[in-house]
């Protein structure tokens, strides 16, 4: 027999008293059944030995002995946490059943209480007139309950809370039984056709799509057969409506007595009132009450979170029969043009997301979690990937702290088909008794259904995008209608894009929202409205859910040495030796340069933002995440920055200044004091210190400024000089805000400074030996002011050791010039650089799909991630080696070059080339956004044979005027490429040098083999949907040429053009083409170009189909076109493409010239 389940060795018997750290609606006379319980998992091999109704008599019995089964703490599951939960207590024991999937039955032995029933005693006679109500607040996923081995219900669902009734008769004096059937997630996945292993979900998962267990609590209670099921408290700043439901026995017979009082002093602002009970249950849910008249009210805000109360009593005569106790608070919430409404005025959501509300942490953990953030200035807090339990929210409403709420629909973690009836009924019925579930809280103002499913979903199927976008908007309509009334906004999804013109528009910022740099992020909010194709009349604020921090929960890198600090973060940054706490700190302090410029350059009728959360920094504020050591972490006081009521944003602020020069510093104030409103006129100033000075500036500029109103910002420019200073050394930039005697705000921002001798000058016999091939020129143009001349690289031959000529020995492929020449090329570069030869790749564009990362390798080669890097890695921070390029550099100096200030290394691997595995010296990667592994800025040093290349994928050149620290890794990067001094081919005969590939011409460029010879300046790439076939084909007059056939599926065929030849200039173009027509056909050009009315279309705009009426002959189309861009933005890396619109055809040799008749 199992032990008694008690509370800390007394009953705990739930109370109204005791709200503030229990469930939102508590029943009067509750006991909790939470504790030690006992569990037995269903084994395959036990499932196959009994039927299932001999599964169901056995384990459900009252009397089946179950002291040799496992204890298991309830709430909790039986298979997560996983040993790397971000929340978990190292000393904390691991999951019972890890391994587990499918079913379990829990069972609990406890007794009842006297005082749990009403006076008299719990006879036999007044049991029958009572009921029991067992209420479970979540279990995951599916449960049947048995009772002193009767059944009284079942329940589908994991998110939702659910009460079972049954007679009170059931309940012994003695010990009482509760045997629980849980099935997991796993279970309730079924196959939906297809592949196999292609699963659909009959329940909306959330974030752990296979866990079970009963993971919050249990409790029971004993009511009167008059009782109140629900109520719903509806207010608006001075009134409110009153929702309540009660049972069958109730109505007609029954009297309600409402009171509201003030919470914090008892004062009562209205009642006690009495409401006669009646109303028809076949057509209503629920009796409405309205109270029109409530003056002097405190109104509920996260600056004054004045909470009242609600006592209610149900009275049958002069019998109270049961009550109910709701906090709630009065407040309004509204949405459009684009800024949120709080209590009627503009209102900014300075957000944090997400806490661990997944996980069972204690009342302790989570107040200490949401008071730092309170204290942090957050306003609002998003409870991510699904609903959070009512302590949460309830601790929200207590601090002061709005809450986004997510729905479980998650796509990136459950599989779902909208299409299916029974799946969109069970997640309308579970999602619509969550969000029914938390809807009296006052700090709910937001709830969405999940996140991200059409964003995924589209990339897929056209019409299940538009079918889950029909669910999820109906869906949200329901719950925002039927469920939360006004003052509470529901919306689709989280990360919805704007998709069916949803209350808020929300982006996520790591996934196909912004992948830029800090400094380009002003200039992307200020032209945000460029992004919304097809939404740009829209008025809905617009909001940033997802921000992401540098680090996410996901388990990344190498693991740090406390394993406190890995449980409580999951932050495994780095390598061994790696200063975490510096890297910390970059974060924390990009994410508040982040937040200040996202709140100067808010403009509610143009980019409309009107919140931002970082995401991923409430899961690492503190160190570890465990009870009674809530140490606080370098993010915590960023976003308290960040937060300040009045901010002074320095938006034009680089990193890097050269000695001398003018820091012409754009200033914003931004003012979100909704206390204070107004802040007053007075002076902007701007001081630079010294390195070593804080005390006396070394320039001062100050320039006055007029009032800002709330909820506006103002912005002026003070130039300065700055100080001359010895090499490359850090000075500290000061703004602050002075309004009268009243310094309003300071702003500290560090910058580094050097002098042009740390750059400067460049060696001018670095041009010795050296070639250059640099399409763009720009290269060339920057060596020029440095008084440095590179020969051009435009023939192979420059390879060669010749009486009349020295080969040269490094070769600088410059800005976006590692072209289709320098590709087909690779044979004869190969031979060169294994003799000695030293290449430096500069600055690749990004991909577009030729190439497996922003600048092709050499050879075919591939990048992989780094050895050990888990899948789930998402961010991680600056790393440099011992290496000639980075001399005279810091790490700090790199942080924020990538798109996220972060760097990281990888590894290089031979792709076609069969000469040998190429050993690679790992310097430095920058990532953007490893979830697809999109490499932009690489450094990496290969060594092939006895020469190397060093592929740098800094924007170098494009950053050298600016910032002396590109200016020196450039020079660092000359100096290595001229270190090969040897005539590197002398030793190997001309005839044996695979040379290919000659410069094109100037004016036009001809594919005599129509661009199927890899040697010809126009390719016609052939990959997975634009296959073609290649034959001669003869016409009638007996005329030959090479022809391509394009598939009859994809009748298409691109092509690219040798980038030296057009460059990156747009202008007029014509292209010739020789067509074989095989029946009567029409033939369309699809070609890249400058017409920006077409936006993203530009790069496929369409000329008019041209005839071909004549069968069996070769014939010469010309298309003629005004506005060529030709910059390889097309499938493929392609110029243009053309395509059979009717017809078969057959494609010959292919012209473009430069120029040519507008049409």
């Amino acid at each position: 027999m199992g032990g008694i389940l008690k509370f800390q060795g007394r009953w705990r018997i739930l109370a109204a008293p005791l709200l503030g750290c229990l469930p939102h609606l508590v029943f009067a006379g509750s006991i909790s059944l939470d504790g030690d319980w006992r569990i037995h998992p269903i084994r395959p091999e036990i499932a196959s030995r009994f039927s299932d109704t001999q599964l169901v008599e056995r384990y459900s019995a009252a009397d089946l002995p179950d002291a040799s089964w496992t204890v298991i703490k309830v709430p909790g599951y039986w298979d997560t946490p996983s040993e790397d939960s971000p929340w978990m207590d190292p000393s904390r024991s691991p999951a019972l059943f890890p391994g587990h999937n499918g079913e379990a039955w829990l069972r609990a032995h406890f007794q009842v209480p006297e005082t749990l029933f009403p006076e008299g005693g719990a006879t036999d006679a007044l049991k029958q007139s009572l009921v029991g109500v067992l209420r479970f607040e979540a279990v995951s996923a599916r449960a049947s309950v048995w009772l002193n081995g009767t059944f009284v219900g079942k329940h589908l669902g994991a998110f939702d809370p659910f009460e079972l009734e049954f007679a009170a008769s059931l309940l012994t004096g003695g010990d009482n039984v509760l045997a629980v059937r849980v099935a997991d997630k796993s279970v309730l996945k079924r196959s939906a056709g297809g592949e196999k292993g292609n699963l659909a979900s009959e329940i909306p998962l959330g974030l752990e799509t296979e866990a079970g267990g009963i993971y919050r609590s249990v409790s029971l209670a004993i009511h009167s057969k008059e009782r109140i099921l629900d109520v719903f408290v509806n207010p608006k700043l001075q009134s409110l409506s009153l929702d309540v439901s009660v049972s069958e026995a109730a109505i007609g017979n029954s009297t309600l007595e409402m009171l509201i009082e003030e919470k914090a002093t008892g004062k009562v602002v209205h009642g006690p009132r009495k409401e006669k009970v009646q109303f028809d249950s076949r057509k209503y849910r629920h009796q409405t009450f309205s109270i029109p008249n409530l003056p002097g009210v405190k109104a509920w805000s996260p600056e004054t979170p004045n909470l009242h109360r609600l006592t209610l009593k149900l009275l049958v005569g002069a019998r109270e029969a049961d009550s109910r106790v709701v906090d709630f608070g009065f407040r309004t919430f509204q949405s459009g043009r684009g800024v949120f409404l709080l209590n009627g005025r503009r209102y900014f959501l300075f957000g944090a997301g997400s806490p661990p509300h997944e996980e069972n942490v204690s009342d302790e953990l989570a107040r200490a979690h949401l008071t730092a953030l309170k204290e942090a200035g957050v306003r609002a807090v998003r409870f991510a990937n699904e609903p959070p339990s009512s302590k949460w929210l309830s601790l929200c409403d207590e601090l002061g702290l709005l809450a986004w709420v997510e729905g479980p629909l998650l796509a990136h973690e459950g599989p779902y088909n909208f299409s299916r009836a029974d799946f969109v009924n069970q997640a309308a019925t579970e999602l619509l008794e969550a969000a029914r579930s938390l809807r009296n809280h006052p700090s709910l103002v937001v709830w969405s259904n999940g996140a991200s499913n059409q964003t995924v979903i589209t990339r897929k199927n056209v019409d299940a995008y538009e079918v889950a976008g029909k669910v999820l908007s109906d869906l949200a309509g329901r719950i925002h209608k039927s469920v939360f009334g006004l003052g509470r906004i529901a919306i689709p999804e989280s990360d919805n894009r704007g998709a069916g013109s949803p209350l808020i528009e929300d982006w996520h910022a790591h996934d196909g929202w912004y992948s830029g740099r800090i400094a380009d992020w002003g200039v992307f909010l200020q032209q945000l409205s460029i992004y919304r194709e097809g939404i740009a009349g829209g008025t809905a604020p617009w909001v940033c859910s997802e921000l992401s921090a540098g680090f996410s929960s996901d388990g990344q890198g190498q693991v740090l040495t406390d394993p406190r600090e890995e449980a409580a973060s999951r932050m495994r940054i780095g390598a061994p030796g790696d200063d975490a706490s510096a890297l910390m700190e970059y974060q924390s302090n990009r994410i508040e340069r982040f937040i200040e410029e996202a709140r100067a350059l808010r403009n509610p009728a143009s980019n409309r933002i009107a919140g931002i959360f970082p995401y991923s920094c409430a899961n690492w504020f503190f160190n570890p995440l465990t009870d009674g050591a809530s140490v606080p972490k370098p993010i915590l006081a960023a976003v308290r920055r960040a937060y300040r009521p009045v901010v002074v944003a320095a938006r034009s602020l680089r990193a890097h200044y050269y000695s001398g020069e003018i820091l012409d510093a754009t200033l914003t104030v931004a003012n979100d004091d909704i206390r204070s409103g107004t802040v007053g006129a007075g002076l902007l100033i701007c001081e630079v210190f010294g390195p070593g000075d804080q005390t006396s500036p070394a320039a001062r500029g100050e320039v006055p400024i007029g009032a800002v109103p709330y909820y506006t910002s103002l912005s002026r420019s003070i130039p300065l000089r700055l100080p001359d200073i010895e090499g490359l050394q850090t000075a500290k930039v000061r703004v602050r805000l002075v309004s009268g005697a009243n310094e309003i705000v300071t702003t500290d921002r560090s910058i580094r400074i050097a002098s042009h001798a740390f750059a400067d000058p460049i060696p001018k016999d670095v041009a010795d030996g050296l070639a250059l091939h640099d399409v763009k020129g720009t290269l060339a143009e920057l060596l020029k002011t440095h008084k440095i001349e590179i020969p051009a690289f435009n023939d192979l031959g420059q390879l060669k050791s010749t009486e009349e000529q020295k080969p040269i020995s490094g070769l600088i492929v410059g800005p976006g010039s590692f072209d289709s020449y320098i590709d087909r090329a690779w044979p004869s570069l190969r031979v060169w650089v294994e003799a000695g030869g030293r290449m430096l790749v500069l600055d690749q564009d990004p991909p577009r799909g030729r190439w497996e990362y922003s600048g092709p390798l050499p050879g075919g080669r591939s990048l992989l991630r780094p050895t050990g890097w888990p899948t789930g890695i998402d961010r991680v921070n600056p790393r440099l080696a011992e290496h000639p390029l980075f001399d005279g550099v810091r790490r700090e100096d790199l942080a924020e070059w990538g798109a996220d200030g972060v760097v990281a290394t990888t590894v290089c691997q031979p792709g076609d080339d069969t000469s040998g595995k190429p050993r690679s010296t790992v310097l430095a990667d920058v990532v953007p956004d490893s979830d697809t592994f999109s490499w932009k800025e690489v450094v990496t040093e290969i060594e092939q044979g006895e020469g190397r290349i060093l592929l740098c994928q800094l924007k170098l050149v494009e950053k050298a005027a600016l910032d002396p620290v590109a200016s020196r890794i450039l020079k660092n990067a000359l100096v290595w490429v001229g270190g090969a001094r040897r005539p590197v081919l002398a030793n190997y005969p001309p005839n044996e040098i695979p040379f290919l590939a000659p410069f094109v011409a100037t004016d036009r460029v001809y594919a005599e083999e129509s661009g199927t010879s890899p040697h010809e300046p126009i390719l016609a790439i052939k990959d997975t949907g634009c296959d073609y076939t290649v034959e001669a084909t003869t016409d009638q007059s007996g005329v030959t040429f090479t022809g391509i056939i394009p598939n009859p599926k994809t009748p298409q065929v691109y092509y690219d053009i040798d980038d030296r030849f057009w460059g990156k200039k747009s202008g007029p173009a014509e292209i010739q083409v020789q067509v074989y027509g095989k029946t009567p056909s029409e033939i369309r050009l699809d070609y890249d170009s400058s017409d920006s009315d077409l936006l993203s279309e530009s790069a496929y705009k369409k000329t008019a189909p041209r005839p071909l009426l004549e069968v069996n002959a070769w014939k010469i189309l010309v298309f003629s076109v005004p506005d060529a861009r030709f910059e390889n933005r097309q499938f493929g890396n392609c110029d243009f493409r053309l395509t059979v619109s009717q017809g078969e055809a057959v494609f010959g040799p292919i012209e473009v010239r430069k120029g040519g008749a507008t049409p």
